[in-house]
């Protein structure tokens, strides 16, 4: 009996072992399936939101704000029906790696979502992340269904500088861009002037869906306001609770999809530093030392600027003092003592505009402040032909 017993018992603790075995078999194999890795970045994914992060294996850190369930969503819009993943249907398959990409299946009664994330080459330098959205319509009959994807982003918002627009630059405040004037590029860095990490967002890069709208804003109010976002100009990005809680929302409009069809968009994010080649490398290096905005020839150039202005406010000044000596006809006195005084406050309004690109030289790149100093001295000249046309 007393060996029964031990046999059992031996038997019943090797099932326990095997049981064990199996499931941290399962359990490490659930790890590794559900994430994507190179030598560099880490996907990491998330079941409920159906959204993903991207670490940076090197520096230690995400690219996107990094909580569970994820900040970052996928919204859908199902004719006036709006919701996101985790409140409302099931998971109908996890992240699970095949064939070297993340696809996940989520879905309701009346639509299914697969999601397909991988690795791809940017250009023989760079990797990036792609993503793909399919839904499809298992309803009987057609519906309208629209795509959104909201990413928390936190990097640059200790500077209150959290994004720099290709065609803008350095962001503070809620923007909006149409599908006409979306930009080429949105970066998230950590610092706007010395940056080490980022995100970079490529809404306009061949062999993707460019977004009917992006918007810039406030997490909490782009969150709730997603679909009906009511865009105010200057808008900060704070919170009631955080100063500076900022997100970028793609937002792909309603298209009517019939029963059994599917729409389709897709999406592509870059790793900032932006690796370049060596022939890239030197020839912005020799830019830079040709070319590179010394902040002492800047004051020079501004120096010289006022310094000609001055004097033409100096002889401006001189002739409405002889007008008035000059003149007995007081009408035509006034219209060109009227003329006169024009020309002098849109002289000083440039001075103005001078001390402002003084104060902001250190926010602007060199290539921004060029721009502006050629801008400055074209209205500088135009205005010079006026005011030597009156003098004379």
């Amino acid at each position: 009996m007393n060996k029964k017993i031990k046999k059992l018992r031996y038997s019943a603790l090797i099932l326990i072992i095997l049981v064990i075995i199996f499931i941290s078999f399962n359990l490490s194999d659930e790890n590794k399936n559900n994430t994507l890795e190179n030598d560099y970045y880490k996907i990491v994914t998330d079941k409920k939101t159906g959204m993903f992060n991207i670490y940076i294996k090197k520096l230690n850190t995400y690219v996107f704000f990094n909580s569970s369930p994820m900040s970052s969503k996928i919204l859908i819009k199902y004719d006036n029906f709006q919701y996101t993943l985790e409140s409302i249907g099931n998971v109908i398959n996890d992240f699970t790696l095949q064939d070297n990409k993340l696809v996940y299946t989520w879905g309701t009664k009346f639509i299914e979502l697969i999601e397909t994330i991988s690795f791809i080459e940017l250009d023989s330098y760079n990797i990036g992340v792609q993503v793909s959205l399919e839904i499809k319509n298992l309803d009987v009959k057609g519906h309208f269904v629209g795509i959104g994807v909201l990413f928390d982003t936190y990097l640059g918002e200790s500077y209150n500088k959290p994004f720099q627009i290709s065609n803008i630059g350095i962001i503070e405040n809620e923007q909006y861009f149409s599908k006409s004037s979306i930009p080429n590029t949105i970066l998230s860095l950590d610092n706007p002037n010395n940056p080490v990490i980022g995100v970079v967002f490529y809404p306009r890069r061949a062999g993707i869906t460019t977004p009917d709208k992006i918007i810039i804003a406030n997490y909490d109010l782009l969150l709730h306001e997603f679909w009906e976002f009511s865009f105010m100009k200057g808008r900060s990005f704070n919170s009631t609770y955080k100063r500076t809680d900022a997100a970028v929302g793609f937002v792909f409009d309603e298209t009517f999809t019939n029963t059994n069809q599917s729409r389709s968009i897709s999406y592509i994010l870059g790793i900032y530093p932006i690796k370049k080649s060596e022939e890239e490398v030197t020839a912005a290096n020799t830019d830079q030392q040709t070319d590179k905005i010394d902040p002492v020839s800047v004051d020079s150039k501004n120096a010289e600027l006022k310094a000609y202005i001055e004097q033409q406010i100096a002889a401006l000044n001189q002739k409405l003092k002889e007008l008035e000596d000059r003149y007995n006809n007081l009408d035509q006195m006034d219209k060109d003592l009227l003329k006169g005084m024009e020309l002098l406050n849109q002289l000083v309004d440039l001075l103005t505009e001078i001390d402002k690109l003084e104060q902001q030289i250190y926010m602007l790149s060199d290539e921004d402040f060029i721009k502006a100093y050629d801008n400055l001295v074209l209205m500088v000249e135009q205005l010079i032909e006026e005011v030597n046309q009156y003098l004379n």
